[in-house]
């Protein structure tokens, strides 16, 4: 049986009109997210035949998701492409180095997004790890506020973190066109999912 997200998502105001964009917000309580996750798990391959992107936001890579054991990595194992936020710290870095086999082990791409200052350059990162690092975003707290809290401030297209986001999207729209053509002459998957971790601990 299919599933439809639009019946249980909220649609996102474009003042552009273009594609609408549908957003299913996730219950706040832990325990109530265990049984629509897996259900999610399950059904990914049939949304992907929509032919519609689907990006999800799996929240932190827990020790547990190694052994496949969560209904996370159960949906990371289904994605044709994963985005890690990282920052691009040593401690930070390493910990991303231990997960890459881990999420590779499905045959799923993954890159990394990252967030805030770091001693090392997006080059240096992409070589050493042999990740592909699809942008950076910025030590911001001030966009920050703004958009998650509604603080005064000024227009959404003049902020440094929605700036770099957007950069970050663009190179992303780029490289779904690339990892989607690649999917459909195996896997019949004509959409893909991109699950967005917050990071590994």
């Amino acid at each position: 049986m299919g599933v439809d997200l639009r019946l249980h998502s909220q649609v996102l105001p474009d003042r552009r009109d273009r594609s609408p964009v549908h957003v299913v917000v996730a219950p706040t309580s832990p325990e109530e997210m265990r049984r629509p996750l897996a259900l999610l798990g399950e059904k990914l391959p049939l949304l992907a035949v929509t032919e519609t992107d689907i990006l999800l936001d799996c929240g932190r890579l827990e020790a547990a998701s190694m052994q496949g054991r969560t209904p996370t990595m159960r949906l990371l194992q289904r994605a044709g492409l994963a985005i890690v936020v990282v920052r691009p710290r040593l401690s930070e870095l390493r910990r991303l180095a231990v997960w890459l086999p881990v999420l590779r082990s499905g045959h799923v791409e993954v890159m990394a997004l990252l967030s805030q200052r770091g001693p090392y350059a997006e080059s240096e990162i992409a070589h050493t790890l042999e990740v592909e690092v699809i942008g950076s975003l910025p030590d911001d707290p001030a966009s920050a506020a703004i958009v998650g809290g509604g603080a005064p401030g000024p227009r959404p297209d003049r902020l440094p973190l929605l700036r770099a986001a957007r950069t970050t999207a663009a190179a992303l729209v780029d490289r779904l066109a690339t990892v989607g053509g690649h999917r459909d002459s195996g896997e019949a998957v004509l959409g893909t999912v991109v699950p967005l971790t917050g990071g590994t601990r």
